[in-house]
């Protein structure tokens, strides 16, 4: 569960980075 967290982190960061 901890890796899916993380890696749901890491997208919503480059998506908010690209909607930027």
């Amino acid at each position: 569960a901890k890796e899916i967290k993380f890696s749901d982190s890491a997208r919503n960061l480059l998506f908010e980075s690209q909607r930027q």
